[in-house]
């Protein structure tokens, strides 16, 4: 005998957790059939070798590959994926008639790949799953999410926008950076004239053209600009960009996204929710399908943006597999608030989960689009004062003490009275 642990709902839409001793999985579902029962899932606690129709495979298990893709390739990969998925054309032929489009040469080899192992029966987040670089595991997480449950086109839909909005935020920072460099520069200008050793240099030049004065002052100014101004800012951009490259190894994205949830300023805050906020919609959806819990649990886990958190996610999957039910899976991670744990109960009770789930997710997903806000709003004030500052740095590294102070007459007039 064999002790299973099954999940059932009754007529008035009560979900029930219990277990039974029985010979087989049918035999468990026979007997609770013949109570009136309608059974959701049935499943034993002897422990089993895992197989590929329960759980989907971890990324870190198949050879990874170097080559990747810009984000502008990849938005134009899953847009057109989902365009022809929806159209009806199979997985392989879509990924082949990618492949042929594309002009970037590491998009090409990622579109014959995994064409490849499409047409070998792989899925595709299986496939996905050899280019780290490129798929980061959220997004192998969600693909896999949508082959489990039928809604594929839909999920590469999402992705695609998801990829589109990450250009928009990176045009945005480019933008953010050349108005930065138009403020200096023209800010630079304007105090120019307050600087004495312009005049001083200027006064040196013995020529009729009141040109030779102008262009000797301003070799002056760049020649300063130069020695105090651009060291420091190549040494900051090279430190940024190396910091960038070494953080976004697959390796060192756990590293960085615990990094991340620490973070200031909201930015760790918003991290968080929008991890949340993925893996509420990726378990809304698979339950809404009819997927089982404990299939649903561990797919949209995989799901979430942050490494960090889905590895705490995913930590409770041997939880739901012995009978726990999503309110306390959701209370032991420490992830969510109490208020979510009472509205879960409350949902199991009167057998709305998937609605309750849907609730939660929009939720977290208006929490993260408050937190994106309020980061945007502190990011940009920060960056109009480092301005300011790198400004003023440079204006008192060129004028240095002899810095002609204009506001000397307010001196002169409280001295005269």
């Amino acid at each position: 005998m064999t002790l299973f642990k099954y999940e059932v709902t009754e007529k008035d839409g009560r979900v029930l957790i219990g277990a039974m001793d029985a010979v087989s999985e049918a035999e468990v579902r026979t007997r609770l059939t013949a109570k009136g029962y309608r059974v959701n899932a049935v499943f034993s606690t002897a422990p089993v070798s895992p197989t590929p129709t329960k759980t989907v495979p971890r990324p870190q298990a198949v050879p990874t590959s170097r080559v990747s893709a810009p984000p502008n390739e990849l938005a134009v990969f899953f847009r057109g994926l989902a365009s022809y998925l929806h159209s009806g054309v199979v997985l392989h032929q879509a990924l082949v008639q990618i492949g042929a489009q594309t002009r970037h040469h590491g998009m090409g080899v990622i579109c014959k790949r995994l064409a490849e192992r499409a047409q070998a029966g792989e899925r595709l987040g299986e496939a996905m799953a050899e280019f780290p670089r490129a798929f980061p595991p959220n997004v192998i997480g969600l693909v896999a999410a949508g082959e489990l449950a039928g809604f594929l086109p839909v999920i590469v839909g999402d992705l695609a926008l998801n990829y589109e909005f990450e250009i928009r935020a990176s045009n945005r920072w480019s933008r953010w950076t050349a108005i930065s460099l138009w403020i200096n520069a023209v800010g630079s200008l304007l105090v120019a004239p307050f600087v004495p050793l312009m005049y001083s240099v200027a006064a040196t030049v013995n020529s009729e053209d009141p040109m030779d004065y102008l262009r000797a002052g301003g070799i002056a100014w760049l020649h300063y600009i130069t020695i105090y101004m651009l060291p420091p800012l190549t040494i900051m951009f090279g430190v940024y960009f190396a910091a960038k490259y070494i953080l976004n190894q697959p390796k060192m994205r756990p590293k960085r996204d615990a990094l991340i949830l620490r973070m200031p300023l909201g930015i760790g805050r918003f991290a968080r929710m929008r991890s949340l906020a993925s893996f509420s919609r990726i378990l809304w959806r698979l339950q809404q399908a009819g997927i089982l819990p404990i299939q649903a649990w561990d797919a949209a886990s995989r799901a979430a943006d942050n490494q960090v958190i889905s590895y705490r996610l995913y930590q409770q999957v041997d939880a739901i597999r012995s009978g726990k039910r999503f309110s306390e899976a959701l209370t032991a991670t420490g992830m969510f608030t109490s208020d979510d744990q009472r509205v879960m109960v409350m949902g199991e009770s009167s057998g709305q989960v998937v609605d309750t789930l849907e609730r939660m997710a929009a939720y977290y997903e208006d929490a993260a689009l408050s937190a994106a806000g309020r980061t945007k709003w502190i990011m940009t004030r920060i960056a109009i004062y480092v301005n300011i500052l790198v400004l003023g740095y440079a204006f008192h590294c060129i004028a240095g003490p002899t810095t002609i102070n204009p506001f000397d007459w307010v001196d002169k007039f409280m001295k005269a009275d």
